[in-house]
């Protein structure tokens, strides 16, 4: 890990703000993106009270500093409300929230999320609050500190790599499909005694780590687990893996996941 130094002629003002409603509920900002003085995300869950001063049950999960105030924000996701743990700014026009919402060129989208990954969450997009990756998805960046004390800190797994080989010809073997819902492509794969899950949403361009870039054998820290499979439900729009494990029980021997 890198660890910054303490600052020598830079002067900083400091602005204290507050958000939600006193008695409206327990109000928790995750995190923050900031593009410029001008220009900052947060997230999290914001409680206000409505217009007849009583608590108002659907959470703010944006806000957003346009340089003189915050506005407070409801981004719904396939009708309901969310709880919003990361945000991401590659720049004002195209940003990213927990992976499931972007904003790009003025339009906040919807993003499919498939069936296999409903219900999983993304608690840390690329690191630390006080650190920016410019290529966070590269094995090499370029690193800026945000604030005096912020830590970095390299993941060791990396997308596409893996030292253990891995035989195509074995048809019980299955470790890379697309699917037929949305066309992604799905690789699992044996690394370091574990297995590791990564999709691509456009035709192998890029790859993401899923499981929030640990493996999806659940004792992955104190057992081993090897040959993994993968396939594809068509009629429930489901991903199924298996895998050998030598963890305990109930993640023993042949696992369905």
């Amino acid at each position: 890990s890198v660890r910054t130094m303490d600052t020598t002629s830079h002067n900083f003002t400091w602005q204290t703000f507050t958000f939600g409603d006193a008695g409206a509920g327990s109000s928790t900002l995750y995190d923050v993106a900031i593009i410029d003085e001008n220009n900052i995300w947060a997230v999290g869950e914001i409680y206000m009270n409505d217009s007849l001063g009583n608590p108002d049950p659907t959470f703010y999960n944006a806000a957003h500093w346009n340089g003189q105030t915050w506005e407070l924000k409801k981004l719904f996701y396939k009708g309901g409300i969310w709880t919003i743990r990361t945000v991401f700014a590659f720049n004002e026009n195209d940003i990213w929230f927990s992976g499931y919402m972007r904003y790009l060129n003025g339009n906040f989208i919807e993003l499919p999320i498939p069936n296999i990954l409903m219900g999983w969450g993304i608690n840390k997009s690329w690191g630390s609050s006080n650190v920016n990756y410019k290529y966070p998805n590269s094995l090499e960046t370029p690193v800026v500190f945000t604030l005096n004390g912020a830590n970095a800190q390299a993941n060791l797994k990396g997308t596409q790599l893996t030292n253990t080989s891995f035989n195509p010809s074995k048809n019980s073997q299955r470790g890379f499909i697309k699917d037929t819902w949305l066309g992604y492509l799905h690789n699992v794969y044996e690394s370091m005694g574990d297995i590791w899950y990564e999709r691509s949403t456009d035709d192998g361009t890029t790859w993401y780590l899923m499981n929030n870039g640990k493996p999806i054998n659940p004792d992955y820290a104190t057992a081993n687990a090897s040959s993994p499979s993968v396939c594809f439900d068509a009629n429930y729009n489901m991903l199924y893996f298996v895998y050998q494990s030598s963890s305990t029980f109930p993640y023993n021997g042949i696992v369905l996941a």
